[in-house]
């Protein structure tokens, strides 16, 4: 996930009240219908803090990248400052400016958008082609009777997960696509030593030489680490 989007969205929940709004109101954006200031809101808040951190490490991966940072350190200080409400009385009204100005929130969009940009993601051949591979795991392990069932327990796990990272990609990163897909392919070269299956045999081979792998983990080597380490642990 992006850190720099997760805060924009955050800042712009604080900023949607219009006109003169004490801090105690804008900052509770949990769902119930309490005035006050809950453990969930304080939890959204605690949660910030790790991003503002993240944001930071990105914004020096940038910068070592060559790319042109000055906005985004020049308004991290204000970033911090709007989150945390430093200098601000909690039982004081404030103006969406006063909490986040407009230009500091549109220079973190940017940062966002970048990090989108820069961000790998999984081509749709290849998405479909792991969608092919989760399949016929699946159809392998209701046909191949003669796999263990610790085997068998192991294999629907795999497929469940990889499922699970194919179908909500908002949830999960190209890193955690590139695991389901090694451990996939690991299941299956296990499936293909254990099966006497005649036919399920020589499929599970096939399916353990898929090329898919490979592939995903050259695009993860084209990227800065750093980046692809953060987007894949924030949330």
């Amino acid at each position: 996930m992006n850190p720099a989007a997760l805060l924009f969205d955050q800042l712009t929940k604080y900023r949607t009240a219009t006109g003169n709004v004490s801090l105690l109101e804008r900052w509770h954006i949990s769902d119930d219908e309490d005035s006050i200031i809950n453990d969930a809101d304080r939890a959204a808040l605690l949660e910030s803090v790790k991003w503002l951190t993240d944001i930071k490490a990105i914004i020096d991966t940038l910068d070592k990248m060559g790319r042109k940072v000055g906005p985004f350190r020049r308004n991290y200080s204000t970033w911090v400052d709007s989150t945390l409400n430093i200098g601000k009385s909690w039982s004081s009204p404030y103006t969406p400016e006063e909490i986040c100005s407009q230009a500091a929130l549109d220079s973190l969009e940017t940062l966002a958008d970048m990090v989108d940009v820069l961000t790998p993601s999984l081509p749709t051949p290849l998405h479909d082609q792991l969608i092919s591979l989760a399949n016929e795991l699946a159809d392998g392990l209701e046909a191949d009777t003669t796999l263990t069932d610790q085997l068998r327990d192991h294999l629907r796990r795999t497929v469940e997960y990889l499922r699970k990272c194919l179908e909500n990609p908002g949830e999960y990163h190209l890193q955690n696509v590139v695991d389901a897909a090694d451990n996939a392919i690991t299941a299956a070269k296990a499936a293909a030593g254990e099966s006497t299956d005649s036919v399920w045999k020589e499929r599970w081979r096939q399916l353990s030489t898929a090329i898919v792998y490979p592939t995903i983990s050259g695009l993860i080597a084209s990227f800065p680490s750093m980046i692809l380490q953060i987007t894949s642990s924030a949330s």
